[in-house]
């Protein structure tokens, strides 16, 4: 992940204002991931450069309202954080939210960042999926793959 995080802050060392972050996750686990990583983000930053972060779940994404706002926060965002298990594609809602927020963006720059379970031939296709859409927002596209168990030993705590 040392990789990722390096490719990531690219660019991003000398600019002052705050990170802004927009963050997708499918459960406790995978939000946990998303907020490990950004913890280590954070310890990578110049002092003085905060993260402004808005953390989403699929379910929240399930309303429309919801849905909304948070293709308006990802559109805004120079960091888009994608962390899920296995999974052929993303559910009607996801893909509701990932549509809306590519069509909103006027950004040229940033990342989507997709943390997924270990590869497979189940979340290949969502890695290219997101990766067709980090092309379409003109997103650098990171992703890691490792399976949530992997993630939790002690050496990367």
């Amino acid at each position: 992940m040392d990789t990722l995080l390096a490719q990531l802050l690219e660019g991003w060392g000398t600019k002052v204002e705050p990170l802004t972050v927009c963050s997708l996750s499918e459960d406790c686990a995978t939000g946990a991931r998303a907020e490990r990583f950004l913890k280590a983000i954070a310890l990578q930053l110049p002092p003085g450069r905060g993260i402004d972060k808005r953390v989403w779940t699929l379910n929240e994404l399930r309303m429309p309202r919801l849905r909304a706002i948070a293709a308006e926060e990802g559109a805004a965002s120079e960091c888009i954080i994608v962390s899920l298990r296995n999974a052929q594609s993303l559910p009607p809602h996801a893909s509701a939210w990932l549509s809306a927020m590519l069509q909103k963006r006027r950004r040229v720059d940033g990342a989507l960042v997709a943390l997924l379970d270990s590869e497979s031939a189940e979340s290949a296709g969502l890695k290219s999926l997101l990766e067709q859409a980090a092309l379409e927002a003109r997103m650098r596209f990171l992703v890691h793959m490792a399976a949530l168990e992997e993630e939790n030993t002690p050496s990367d705590r």
